[in-house]
């Protein structure tokens, strides 16, 4: 379950994770904004490069608290692409400042 592993990417368990691929686990709202937190949360991912999660019936509410997450300092420093189904404008303002390449369903933006 997303909360799960949130629980454990806050808990600084998981320092070496570079890719984390949630595609198809139906996560929703709840659980982007579960991983948004833990992510967020300085330390939390120091070395996440790739997160992947389309498919995952997440609302603009849901990427809206991951762009927020995105946007304190020390989250996820080196964060390079980030795939989902949709991109609200905060979540899309985010990885421009940040050089994150959205990915839309197989599309590429920035």
């Amino acid at each position: 379950e997303a909360a799960q592993l949130a629980e454990v990417i806050s808990s600084g368990a998981a320092p070496q994770l570079e890719s984390l691929y949630m595609h198809y686990n139906s996560i929703g709202n709840e659980g982007c904004k579960a991983l948004a937190a833990a992510i967020g949360k300085e330390g939390g991912a120091p070395r996440l490069k790739l997160l992947d999660l389309q498919r995952n019936q997440i609302g603009d509410e849901g990427l809206r608290a991951l762009a927020a997450a995105l946007g304190e300092e020390g989250a996820a420093p080196r964060l390079k692409t980030l795939s989902v189904d949709r991109k609200p404008a905060e979540l899309e303002a985010v990885c421009e400042a940040r050089g994150i390449e959205l990915r839309i369903k197989g599309l590429s933006f920035g």
